[in-house]
């Protein structure tokens, strides 16, 4: 019970995050990433074992896994950026 109410809390605070930063696509990627790894715990620590189809866990994982892709992304995008800015070119 104390995971589901953690897994609540962190994607409360999650998504105010993501709300509040708008057009910062580090931020919402990064938020969506920890919403659906959260929201994969609480679903799975809710469900008996074996309710939740293969196929969705699957899909759910493989969904964090191009979140995660994505977010690195962004964040070696950003520090590209600032090794143009420092050096001048």
């Amino acid at each position: 019970m104390g995971t589901i109410f953690a897994a609540l809390g962190y994607i409360t605070f999650f998504w105010r995050t993501f709300k509040s930063s708008p057009g910062n696509r580090l931020v919402e990627c990064g938020s969506m990433t920890l919403i659906a790894f959260f929201a994969f715990l609480a679903v799975e620590s809710l469900s008996k074992p074996g309710k939740v189809p293969d196929w969705l866990i699957l899909v759910w994982l493989m969904l964090v896994v191009l979140l995660c892709f994505s977010t690195i992304f962004f964040v070696a995008q950003r520090a590209y950026q600032a090794l143009r800015r420092q050096r001048g070119l």
